[in-house]
């Protein structure tokens, strides 16, 4: 069962931590069976001759709930932050562990990409300043200005912060609260520009990207404050587990026969916009009350895991590049992506143990750390 929320600066959130790091895995396995799906986006540079549909299957899965679950993970942890550190410590922070993180390594992989473009495994030219894997810190960056001044104007604009708290409680108290949830955030979806949630490519923000993920942050940033609500969703995974199974069932085979691509407005895209809505809410809670459940204490190996997630996101993306066209062209069909993230795994662990875990970088990172 869950433990009591925080009350103390020492406590650790192991569930908490292992979906966050859970999540952070997942974009490995994402960015590397891009590669060898059948829909395999125009923009990515290193697509492989073998393909096969059932890796478009795995990264649609991936895709309805990932970056979902890390905003609700974002805004939970934001506001523990911000009652621990105060405003200013907040804002070092973040400053610290998002914007340095993500200014290097965009800088680095600026420096990288120049080798793939030239590589002849290349599909496309890249003709924009790309983002990379890093938009999500990106959009964090804007999320967390908004979240600082709304919390600043809540010293001297009474806001109502209880009522906030009884609508959202109330919501998520109703039998139908992933259907409205799900009505919340489907207008949203309207405005993609893919049958799915977009992935911003440039610098230039999206607004309905903002409002769409600045959802799930609110309410992680919400029910921080509310542990019982945690309890109810760890109550009802299993609830959460077979209405996403129903929908990912119904949903997976249409996105497979239409793409991610298709944009004709019609019926067919209005239903599979609903069913995306629900599938997502009912993904993100399955996988949270699944952690909660299940994960809510200390494990040395996952403890590991959780503290090496943060590098193993941000460096993985030249790794996969590199193995990606290490194995281009090679007869070994549906072993490859295991190969490549294996490889990729292997090497970031290896880095994160020597060369990070202990050191400035890991600092930086994960704050101080200490060998035992």
């Amino acid at each position: 069962m869950i433990s009591k929320m925080p009350a103390n600066q020492g406590y650790r959130l192991h569930a908490m931590d292992s979906v966050r790091s859970f999540c952070m895995l997942l974009g490995i396995v994402l960015h590397t069976f891009v590669s060898y799906a059948h829909h395999c986006p125009p923009h990515w540079v290193t697509p492989d001759l073998y393909r096969h549909v059932s890796f478009d299957c795995v990264i649609f899965m991936i895709h309805f709930f990932r970056m979902e679950v890390f905003f609700v993970m974002s805004g939970f942890f934001a506001n523990l932050s911000y009652e621990k550190k105060g405003a200013y410590g907040f804002i070092k922070n973040r400053l610290q562990r998002i914007l340095l993180p993500f200014v290097t390594t965009w800088v680095l992989l600026l420096i990288f990409l120049p080798f793939y473009v030239r590589s002849p495994v290349v599909q496309a030219p890249i003709d924009y300043v790309p983002l990379f894997h890093l938009w999500f810190f990106y959009y964090l960056l804007f999320l967390y200005s908004a979240f600082i001044v709304l919390k600043l104007l809540g010293r001297y604009i009474k806001v109502g912060v209880n009522s906030v708290d009884s609508f959202f409680e109330r919501i998520l108290k109703s039998p139908f609260h992933l259907g409205i949830l799900a009505a919340i955030t489907l207008p949203m979806l309207f405005f993609m520009k893919t049958t799915m949630v977009d992935t911003p490519l440039g610098f230039s923000p999206s607004l309905q990207l903002l409002a769409y993920y600045g959802i799930f942050f609110s309410l992680g940033w919400i029910m921080s404050r509310q542990s019982h609500l945690w309890t109810r969703i760890a109550e009802n995974y299993w609830l959460y587990f077979w209405i996403a199974l129903i929908t990912s069932l119904l949903l997976v085979p249409a996105l497979v026969e239409i793409g991610r691509y298709f944009t004709t407005f019609n019926w067919q895209l209005v239903v599979i916009r609903a069913l995306y809505a629900l599938c997502t809410w009912a993904l993100v809670f399955f996988v949270i009350g699944f952690f909660l459940r299940y994960f809510n204490r200390e494990n040395k190996i996952i403890r590991y895991l959780a503290d090496s997630s943060y590098w193993l996101y941000i460096a993985h993306l030249p790794l996969v590049w590199y193995f990606q066209s290490h194995y281009y062209g090679t007869i070994i069909g549906p072993l490859k992506p295991l190969l490549v993230f294996c490889s990729t795994l292997i090497v970031l662990l290896i880095s994160y143990h020597y060369c990070v875990r202990y050191t400035m970088i890991g600092k930086f990172l994960n704050g101080p750390r200490f060998r035992t």
